[in-house]
């Protein structure tokens, strides 16, 4: 149920990126979720429902419906977050969504999203090496992920480690 979807993914210049497609089509006129991570000083800031941050009370609201759906299972803060936004974005009308990786792509809480119109990966570099790999051809592979066979994937400049990554992540997906 969520809008056209457009996925980020990298190192560094997810936010920047996120904050200027957001403002891009929030100028055109359309009605935009947008998921990012981190947040600054409140969670709130992470979710933007139809171009508003989500307020406490509806957060809530999203997060108890979360917590008794799970039962036993043990969320991160990071996945009730993204299941929040992700629920709160199904149950709302927008033109666009705009959602940001946590850390990764390959197993983040926000690759679960198939109906892409477009993924970004932005500059990647050594980062969560503990979680993605110790070299820019594992931590690439591992962000490459969010990319999905016949949806356009848009790259930002990469070394030459990297982009050899994310080409062989492409042509996996293309003999699919």
């Amino acid at each position: 149920k969520l809008p056209p979807t457009i996925h980020i993914a990298g190192t560094n210049g997810k936010g920047s990126t996120t904050a200027f497609l957001a403002s891009i089509f929030q100028a055109a006129g359309y009605k935009t979720h947008i998921y990012t991570s981190p947040h600054l000083h409140h969670c709130n800031e992470r979710i933007v429902v139809s171009n508003h941050q989500i307020d406490d009370g509806y957060l809530y609201q999203m997060l108890e419906e979360i917590r008794i759906a799970a039962g036993e299972i043990n969320l991160s803060l990071f996945e009730g977050l993204t299941l929040a936004a992700i629920l709160a974005f199904s149950q709302n009308p927008a033109d666009i969504c705009i959602i940001e990786t946590g850390m990764g792509g390959r197993v983040d809480a926000t690759n679960v999203i198939d109906k892409k119109i477009a993924t970004i990966l932005t500059s990647v570099s050594l980062d969560h090496q503990e979680f993605l790999g110790n070299n820019l051809s594992a931590i690439a592979c591992e962000k490459s992920h969010i990319m999905r066979t016949n949806i356009p994937c848009i790259v930002a400049p990469q070394n030459l480690e990297t982009i050899q990554a994310i080409e062989v992540r492409s042509s996996e997906i293309s003999n699919s």
